[in-house]
């Protein structure tokens, strides 16, 4: 059953969806798998990508929440004044009103980020509890990177912002990417990870960024880089592969 909801932080409405399994009822609680979407992503996902995995969840009796971050999507805000700190704020706000839904059993939350969305992710994770997995598709663990390119090859704007394909990159944005590195304090999340990348991906590069989750994580994370596989697996051969691990990670018992 899909249906909406919404949550308010800093006094803007975040919007998503919730798909509760067939399973779940009034006595009996289900897991359920938290999910953010990437740099310029809704909760749809590039592709339907998040849609599709929501459904293959159903099939599984795993429910899963999906937002827009602030400025993305149907949620308040605009791009403008996106920041990867205030993602990581929503993303907080997100998790804690996932844990007061009836249905949700609380030692079966899982949360899942898909690119940028992995960073955040990552990040929310080292500083929420009651989270019992973390799972990493394609995560932007370059992204620091990315955003000095964006600020040195695109023209600036009298307020310092720049724009990118139409979308406008605030100043804020830079300065909260020059001030942090992404993946700075995240191995403070205790639980078992799991991270998935194409190798082939031209947005993030795969070993750099499995390199820096690793150094993180430790023997906690377990990698997985698939062959031919681009950013978005945009073949149905690799999102059934992606599916199929994700699930596997998260009804492993052992």
């Amino acid at each position: 059953m899909m249906t909406p909801t919404q949550c308010t932080h800093s006094g803007r409405t975040l919007r998503g969806m919730i798909h509760q399994p067939k399973t779940s009822s009034t006595d009996q609680t289900s897991p359920v798998v938290i999910m953010f979407h990437g740099f310029t992503g809704h909760k749809g996902e590039n592709q339907f990508l998040f849609r599709q995995f929501a459904d293959y969840l159903d099939t599984h009796g795993i429910g899963c929440v999906r937002f827009d971050f602030n400025g993305s999507g149907d949620s308040d805000g605009t791009f403008a004044e996106m920041t990867v700190s205030r993602e990581i704020e929503d993303g907080l706000a997100i998790v804690d009103h996932t844990k007061q839904m009836d249905w949700v059993d609380p030692d079966r939350i899982y949360l899942l980020g898909f690119s940028l969305g992995g960073v955040v992710a990552s990040q929310v994770a080292s500083r929420t509890s009651g989270l019992a997995k973390l799972c990493l598709w394609s995560p932007a663990g370059t992204f620091n990177e990315k955003a000095a390119r964006y600020h040195r090859e695109l023209p600036a704007q009298a307020d310092g912002s720049r724009e990118m394909g139409g979308l406008v990159l605030g100043a804020a944005f830079f300065e909260d990417l020059q001030a942090w590195d992404v993946t700075h304090g995240i191995e403070a999340y205790p639980g078992p990870v799991r991270m998935i990348h194409g190798e082939a991906d031209d947005v993030v590069p795969a070993h750099q960024a499995a390199a820096r989750y690793q150094a993180a994580y430790g023997d906690r994370v377990s990698v997985t880089l698939m062959p031919d596989a681009d950013h978005v697996y945009s073949n149905r051969i690799w999102r059934e592969k992606l599916f199929t691990l994700s699930v596997q990670f998260i009804q492993d018992q052992t």
